[in-house]
């Protein structure tokens, strides 16, 4: 395996283990407006083009799969007060990539051919409460009946393409600003949005839940909730059909013919869940931190995580490679071929490991 970090980070990855080698990729970004950014969201589009998320001010990097450069930066044009915390990247297999905006209520449209950016707005519509959208955001609202406002955050993390819908990971916690415990609304669940018409539908996995990782898998999209479960969801009925608990701190997920890999966001480890029953064992990546993201290549499992570390557990042999990198937490990831590409968190510059 190659892995490749992209990052927006300077210095070289260190393996732990000297079996890889090591190049850069640069990335410009001294006139983008957002100079303390980091890049999320890793898109290969299989026709030599990896895509990369610039999380903050919403852009997109363009770098070419084979030489590794970057061909160009695109910007979605929202303003400094406004930077936008863009995360994963969807393709809707019809020329655009979807980008989720993280605590903006809202998901961007990029449209490849056109160069164009469109925004909708996910957030809920709730009685006596009018949207005051507030530098193109749809993350504030007011109450109509006085000058009191409710502080509206929303989380939208992954999102997975079916048929003619995309599938959004997020929650919701609106609350009243003079005071915290008066008419505090919370709410976890999937935001649908069909490609066709762009309509938005909201399905709820109930109060409190924090939707965060999705893997598709047949008609079953499989969910983490980081409140310590993972739904099996019927994507033909949009309803909850399986429910595994007692998990800690459950993030990224992937999967296998009979297992769910799913990572520990505040602890180094994976679990690994039977999807028949639920039983689960736990695998030690030999990483420090929590981890993110996973992929299952082979007999690899492949994570991401915080704490300066990626790393491979051998499913055959049982043994952990784990390495060391300067971006301080490495996120998304996809494969290229033969490698694999993080993102993660840095200043001017894409690394390959």
């Amino acid at each position: 395996l190659v892995f490749i970090l992209v990052s927006s980070l300077v210095i070289l990855p260190t393996p732990e283990a000297s079996a890889q080698t090591a190049t850069y990729i640069s990335v410009n970004l001294s006139s983008w407006k957002n100079k303390e950014d980091h890049q999320q969201g890793i898109y290969n589009d299989g026709a030599g083009t990896v895509w990369q998320g610039l999380a903050k001010g919403c852009g997109l990097i363009k770098i070419n799969s084979s030489t590794k450069t970057v061909t160009t930066i695109y910007d979605s044009g929202i303003g400094s007060g406004d930077p936008g915390d863009c995360y994963n990247l969807i393709s809707d297999g019809n020329g655009n990539i979807w980008i989720p905006d993280n605590q903006k209520g809202r998901i961007w449209k990029y449209n490849i051919a056109g160069n164009t950016w469109t925004s909708y707005c996910l957030t809920p519509d709730i009685t006596g409460v009018t949207k005051n959208y507030n530098n193109s955001g749809c993350e504030r609202y007011r109450v109509d009946a006085s000058s009191n406002t409710y502080g509206f955050t929303i989380d939208t993390y992954t999102g997975v393409k079916v048929g003619s819908n995309i599938y959004i990971a997020g929650s919701y916690d609106l609350q009243f600003t003079s005071d915290p415990s008066i008419a505090r609304v919370k709410w976890g669940g999937l935001y649908k949005i069909n490609i066709n018409d762009n309509s938005v539908t909201r399905i709820s996995l109930g109060s409190s839940t924090i939707p965060r990782g999705l893997r598709l898998d047949g008609t079953t999209l499989w969910i983490t909730d980081l409140a310590g479960k993972v739904y099996g969801f019927n994507t033909n009925t949009d309803s909850v059909s399986t429910t595994f608990t007692s998990l800690t701190d459950p993030f990224g997920i992937d999967s296998d013919t009979n297992y769910l890999y799913v990572t520990q966001y505040n602890n180094p480890n994976i679990y690994k869940i039977l999807k028949s029953d639920g039983s689960s064992s736990v695998i030690s990546t030999g990483g420090s931190g929590g981890t993110y993201w996973v992929k299952v290549f082979g007999n690899n499992v492949i994570w991401s995580g915080r704490e300066y570390r990626i790393g491979v557990h051998n499913m055959q042999t049982g043994t952990n490679t784990v390495y060391t990198t300067t971006t301080q937490a490495n996120y998304f990831m996809d494969i290229v071929g033969t490698e694999v590409w993080f993102s993660g968190k840095g200043s001017d510059r894409t690394v390959i490991n």
